[in-house]
C-alpha cells in the first residue's frame, strides 16, 4: 500500500517516482521496491519505468485499496516441498502481517480517499 500511496502523493504533485526514489522513502532495497513496482504494473495499477518515473495508471478515485491488495498478496500457490514448505510458511506470515495491517481499513476506500483523509490530518 505504501508504495501505491507514495506514488499517488508525488502524482498529485505532478511527479512521477522512480523506483530509487521509491525505495529511499520507504525503506526497503531497491530490488524490494522494483518487485512491488513489477506486481503493480502487472495488474495495470501503475505505468511508467524506471527511467521515467511511476505514475498511477487511472484515476485515483477509481482505485480501490482491495484492488492493490490483490496485486500484491503473496502467491499462496507453491509446490509442497521442503522448500516450498519454508517458503510457504514465510508467505503465509507475510499475509497475516498485511492483513493485520489492512485490519481496520475499509478495503473499498480509494487511493484518492486515502490522500484526502491524510492531507486533513
Amino acid at each position: 500500500m505504501t508504495v501505491v500511496l507514495t506514488v499517488a502523493v508525488n502524482q498529485t504533485a505532478a511527479r512521477q517516482t522512480t523506483s530509487a526514489e521509491l525505495s529511499a522513502l520507504i525503506g526497503v532495497a531497491p530490488a524490494a521496491a522494483r518487485k512491488i513496482l513489477n506486481m503493480l504494473l502487472s495488474a495495470e495499477i501503475i505505468a511508467g519505468d524506471d527511467e521515467n518515473g511511476y505514475c498511477i495508471e487511472r484515476p485515483l478515485e477509481t482505485v480501490p485499496l482491495a484492488e492493490i491488495y490483490a496485486a500484491i498478496k503473496p502467491n499462496h500457490g507453491l509446490v509442497k516441498t521442503t522448500i516450498g514448505e519454508v517458503c510457504y510458511c514465510v508467505v503465509a506470515k507475510a499475509n497475516e502481517a498485511a492483513v493485520a495491517e489492512l485490519r481496520d481499513a475499509d478495503l473499498a476506500t480509494t487511493v484518492a480517499e486515502v490522500i484526502a483523509q491524510s492531507a486533513e490530518i
